[in-house]
């Protein structure tokens, strides 16, 4: 996958059609830990901030708690530092689903952030939104079963 990113930086800024095209909302969802845990999160982050194409709408940061005592806000604050943005950064929650329809509604309200202005950007675009998950997709998980954009009802295994 890290290939493809290096074939679309370098490709995609040759081709004035592409980059005349309309931005993509993206929310990024990633288990980016400062200091890292392992370096690829970075260029990942650093990737999204510098395609073109990618209208990066939020980042969503995975396992809340261990944000806590390794904040993945801190290269995500640095990156909009660099390019002169503003991409919001939100703590995902802390704790793994449940069960297939888990809302995650009682993780505390820090670990909450993540889904809620997950949420919030998918409500607000007046476009589909891409979301771009390279860690743990609880937050996803969580915030499909809390809005989802179609009724659908879980097909369970019976007890």
């Amino acid at each position: 996958m890290k290939h493809l990113y290096s074939l679309l930086l370098v490709v995609l800024p040759a081709c004035p059609a592409a980059v005349a095209a309309e931005r993509v909302p993206v929310i990024h969802c990633t288990d980016l830990y400062h200091p890292h845990d392992d370096p690829d999160d970075h260029f990942d982050l650093a990737t999204m901030f510098a395609i073109d194409e990618v209208d990066l709408k939020a980042v969503i940061v995975d396992h809340g708690a261990k944000q806590d005592k390794r904040p993945g806000r801190i290269p995500v604050s640095q990156l909009n530092k660099i390019t002169g943005r503003d991409v919001p950064c939100a703590a995902g929650l802390a704790r793994n689903l449940a069960r297939a329809d888990d809302k995650v509604t009682e993780d505390k309200p820090e670990y909450q952030e993540g889904v809620e202005l997950s949420l919030r950007v998918l409500k607000e675009s007046p476009q589909p939104v891409s979301i771009v998950t390279l860690g743990a997709c609880r937050d996803v998980a969580a915030a499909f079963n809390r809005d989802p954009p179609c009724p659908i009802e879980p097909h369970l295994a019976p007890p």
